[in-house]
Formats: C-alpha cells, sequence, structure tokens
C-alpha cells in the first residue's frame, strides 16, 4: 500500500539548531536536481527538521504522524512543491512555494511509479497535486482518491476543510490499524469499519476510483460550551484524559484486551477495530488525539481514576446519528472489572443532568 498526501500550506519553523538541509540524504535521489533547481541560499543554511513535524494543517494535526513510530509510517508519501515527494522521515526546511506541475511532472513521474508496488495506492492528494503526477492506467486501476461530503438537510456538499481532516482521519486508520490492502475491494471493507463511505468505479478505462466518506452534520453542543472537568462518585473520579495519562492507560487496556472486548460497545463486530496492540507511542498519538476533540468539541473522553489515581478505566462521549445526541462507551480494566456497572450508572446519571446538553444518550451496555 502507498498512500499518497499533499502539504499543508501551514508549517513548522525551522528548530533554532541543527544540522542544516542535506539534499543527498532525502528519500528518492532521482529528485535531487529538480529540488537543486528551486533552493536559495537561505534555505541552504536553515536548520532541518522531519518532514512528519513540518507540515501542520487540518489534515496532519487530524493524521498526528510524529506520534506514529517509523514502521507504521512507511507507506506514507508527501507530495512537496519544494521537494516533490518525501518520507516523513526525510530531514526538510520550510519552504513557501506553490507546485509547478511542469517542473515536477516528469521527475515524479519516474520517481513515484517504482513506489507503487503491486498494492492499493491511497491518494489523499488535493486536485493541485494529483496534477503534478497522475498515476499510468496499470497503476490507476488500483489508485482509490479520498473524496469527502457532507449531508445536511438530505443534500450532500463538500466542504474542503472538513474534506483535510476526512483525508488525515482515513491515513491515520490505515496506518494505527497495520491495514495493507492489496486490492480495490479490501481498502474499502477496511475503511467501511470506521467510516460509512462509498465506493465509485473509475470514470473510464485507466482511470482511478473514488471513495467517498460521508458525515452527517450534527450540532453536538452548543457553540461555547463548557464541558464538565471533574466528576467524583465515590471512590471513583473522572478527568479528561491527556497525554499525561499515557503509561497508566496503556497498562490499563493493554492488560484487559479479552475483557474490553466482551464489553458492550467494543465487541469485535463493532466498527471500531479497537483494542489492538499498540506501542506506547501509538498510544500517546491516540491520547493527543482525544485531547485535541476535547478542546475542538468534537467528542469528550474522560479517563476513569480510583482510589490512588490508579487509571482503571474509560469513558467516551462522541456524536450520536441526530442533533444534540451522545454515543457513548466506556470500560474497565480485568482487575476492576466489578467496576463496570457503577461507572456506566454514575456516567449515565451525569450526563442526564443539567451539565450536559443532550436530548438522547445512547450509552452501550445501559
Amino acid at each position: 500500500m502507498l498512500i499518497l498526501l499533499p502539504p499543508s500550506e501551514s508549517k513548522a519553523a525551522p528548530p533554532r539548531r541543527g544540522r542544516p538541509l542535506d539534499l543527498a540524504l532525502l528519500s528518492f535521489p532521482e529528485l535531487t536536481a529538480a529540488r537543486e533547481a528551486l533552493l536559495d541560499d537561505e534555505m541552504r543554511v536553515l536548520p532541518a527538521l522531519p518532514a512528519s513535524h513540518l507540515y501542520t494543517g487540518t489534515l496532519y494535526q487530524a493524521l498526528g504522524l510524529p506520534g506514529l513510530p517509523a514502521a507504521a509510517v512507511k507507506p506514507v508519501v508527501i507530495v512537496s512543491a519544494h521537494y516533490g515527494a518525501l518520507r516523513p522521515g526525510d530531514r526538510v526546511v520550510p519552504y513557501k512555494r506553490e507546485i509547478d506541475v511542469r517542473h515536477w511532472r516528469e521527475p515524479l513521474a519516474a520517481a513515484l511509479a517504482p513506489v507503487a508496488g503491486r498494492g492499493v495506492v491511497v491518494d489523499c492528494r488535493s486536485s493541485t497535486y494529483t496534477a503534478a503526477w497522475r498515476p499510468p492506467p496499470e497503476i490507476a486501476e488500483r489508485t482509490v482518491q479520498i473524496a469527502a461530503a457532507e449531508i445536511s438537510g438530505g443534500a450532500r456538499k463538500v466542504v474542503s476543510h472538513m474534506a483535510k481532516r476526512t483525508r488525515g482521519d482515513v491515513a491515520r486508520h490505515l496506518l494505527v490499524t497495520r491495514a495493507r490492502p492489496r486490492t480495490v475491494g479490501a481498502l474499502h471493507e477496511a475503511l467501511a469499519a470506521a467510516f460509512r463511505c462509498e465506493l465509485a468505479q473509475p470514470a473510464g478505462s485507466g482511470k482511478p476510483w473514488t471513495l467517498t466518506i460521508l458525515t452527517t452534520r450534527r450540532d453536538f453542543v452548543p457553540v461555547g460550551f463548557a464541558p464538565p472537568l471533574r466528576l467524583e462518585v465515590g471512590d471513583l473520579r473522572l478527568e479528561p484524559l491527556a497525554p499525561e495519562h499515557n503509561e497508566r492507560d496503556h497498562a490499563a487496556w493493554t492488560s484487559s484486551i479479552d475483557h474490553i472486548r466482551r464489553t458492550p460497545g467494543f465487541e469485535p463486530a463493532g466498527s471500531d477495530p479497537w483494542p489492538t496492540p499498540m506501542t506506547l507511542r501509538e498510544n500517546l498519538s491516540d491520547l493527543e488525539m482525544h485531547a485535541r476533540h476535547f478542546r475542538n468539541r468534537d467528542g469528550f473522553t474522560y479517563t476513569v481514576l480510583y482510589k490512588d489515581n490508579d487509571v482503571v478505566g474509560c469513558v467516551y462521549i462522541y456524536p450520536g446519528q441526530e442533533a444534540r445526541t451522545a454515543r457513548v462507551r466506556s470500560w474497565v480494566r480485568t482487575t476492576h472489572a466489578t467496576l463496570d456497572t457503577a461507572v456506566r450508572d454514575a456516567v449515565a446519571d451525569w450526563l442526564a443532568g443539567p451539565d450536559w446538553p443532550f436530548g438522547a444518550v445512547e450509552y452501550a451496555g445501559t
């Protein structure tokens, strides 16, 4: 599998110190001459940083590349206006440049066709960057362009900001679950486990497929809503899940996978493949994602603490199908399995009270 990403307009500042850019160390050495032609004197002396840290736009916020291990991001190639194509670990310097399709079309054709392999090409690029490299027919027939559409009032519309975020979510799902689909149908199946999506056949022979991720516009919480930061019931305490909980959270669920899979809402037949084995670093990336959702009011995840601050579980509060409704799941670790019901009862009462704006709550197991 190959995942093609666009760059983002927003970029991180260069570090204060470090090794400068060295074109000879970048992936795709066949692009060196084309890269050299675009360099200026300032770029030659700036300290370099990994491409995974350089791009900071909406897609990359959803993707969370810096938190994923090198082995997980091997399928990723970033198509860049200045560097042509990059792997996440390539060390580069920031730039301001719009892509010159004529400058890059021939070099990218030589560089990208060989890395497409025999599996699926997942194309998350915008139209501007697809013009710089269009897969030849034998690759296009296993290339899937990722699109996004929002359903509002029964009608579909494309929202560019949402599309960027959706492509980041799709790429992250494939990387975190270590999916390696070798056919278009297998890719559709892998994504249908987590997204509502539609696969459209190519417009003609030698053209790519299109997979559209569908979302429904939902008024989850009111503008300005301040979510509660704490719930205490007896020996239980809930607080927003954050990176500081990483080691305790990881220890809790990795020791309890079988129990969690038997918990309502986490059965293997569900749409979320979690829990699946993850490293501590991958878990941190997930916690950073949940913290970002909390800040943006897209969803609210709480860690469950018991007595001596030991993490014993988690509660997930995310949008339901209708406006101002919530879908809720919770789990506790095996050693505290008797608390499953106590947690669900406490959270159900909490969500029905004045602290939350929901008209209805769908809570797995209640």
